[in-house]
C-alpha cells in the first residue's frame, strides 16, 4: 500500500521533523510504501495551505492509498464543519487516512465509515448552532436600530447612460462602475420604460370644442335599464 505523509507546524521557530520521523517509522512497521512528504508552516486555521493543497490535489490523483498524519489538528483547526471537509474529500477520492494521536481516526478498519458518520452528526450540531448564533446576532442588531446587510452602492443613473450613450456595452459600464450587469440594467431600465409609455406629442382639445350643456350629460346619464350596445 502506498502512502502519503502530512506534517504542519504554526511558526517557523517549529519543525516538522518530529512529526515526519514518527509517520516513516509507522509506515515502515506497517509495509507502506511513502510516496510524498506533505508539510506546511501556517495555522491550522488557515484553509490556504500550498502542502495541504497539493495533499489534496496528488490525492485526487489517486496517487497513493492512505494519508497519515501525526494529529487531526495537524490537517485543520478550523472546527468540525472544516475538518469533516477534508475528510470527506479524501473518501470521494478513494484515500483512507490515519491519525497517529488518534488511533480511532483510521479508516483502514471496520470503524472508519462509522468515525466519518460521527464527524458529520457533530458537523450538522455545529451548522445548527451557528445557525441560530447568526439569527440571534441579526435579531440584535435590528432592536438596536442597526442596518442589515451589504451597504447599497451609489451608482449615477446619467453616468451609465452617457457611457451607454458612448458606445460602450452593459459589462464595460458594470467593469468601469465596479458594479453587476444586472444592477446597470435596473437602473436604465426605468428610464427606456419611461420613455415608451410617454407619448412623442401630446396634444389638448381647444377650449371651444368641449360641450358641458345639461342636456348633454343628462342625455348620457345611464339610469341602470339601458343596456350595452343599445342606441
Amino acid at each position: 500500500m502506498t502512502a502519503a505523509l502530512y506534517c504542519r507546524v504554526s511558526t517557523r521557530d517549529q519543525q516538522n521533523d518530529n512529526q515526519a520521523d514518527q509517520l516513516k517509522a509507522y509506515a515502515a512497521s506497517r509495509g507502506y510504501h511513502i510516496t510524498g512528504v506533505y508539510s506546511d508552516t501556517e495555522s491550522g486555521s488557515r484553509h490556504q495551505r500550498p502542502g495541504l493543497a497539493a495533499l489534496l490535489r496528488d490525492a485526487s490523483a489517486r496517487k497513493f492509498d492512505i494519508v497519515l498524519f501525526w494529529s487531526l489538528d495537524r490537517i485543520s483547526r478550523g472546527g468540525v464543519l472544516k475538518t469533516l471537509e477534508i475528510l470527506q474529500l479524501f473518501q470521494r477520492y478513494g484515500v483512507r487516512f490515519r491519525s497517529l494521536q488518534q488511533p480511532e481516526l483510521d479508516t483502514t478498519g471496520p470503524w472508519g465509515d462509522v468515525i466519518v458518520a460521527v464527524f458529520a452528526a457533530l458537523a450538522q450540531l455545529e451548522r445548527m448552532l451557528l445557525i441560530e448564533r447568526t439569527r440571534a446576532g441579526i435579531e440584535r442588531a435590528r432592536r438596536s436600530g442597526k442596518d442589515i446587510g451589504r451597504p447599497r452602492r451609489i451608482l449615477n443613473t446619467d453616468t451609465v447612460h452617457e457611457l451607454r450613450a458612448a458606445g460602450r456595452t452593459m459589462a464595460e459600464i458594470a467593469a468601469r462602475l465596479g458594479v453587476s450587469e444586472s444592477t446597470v440594467y435596473r437602473r436604465i431600465q426605468p428610464r427606456r420604460n419611461n420613455q415608451a409609455d410617454a407619448p412623442a406629442t401630446i396634444i389638448a382639445p381647444a377650449p371651444s370644442s368641449i360641450v358641458c350643456s345639461s342636456s348633454f350629460i343628462s342625455g348620457h346619464v345611464n339610469d341602470g335599464n339601458d343596456q350595452p350596445g343599445a342606441g
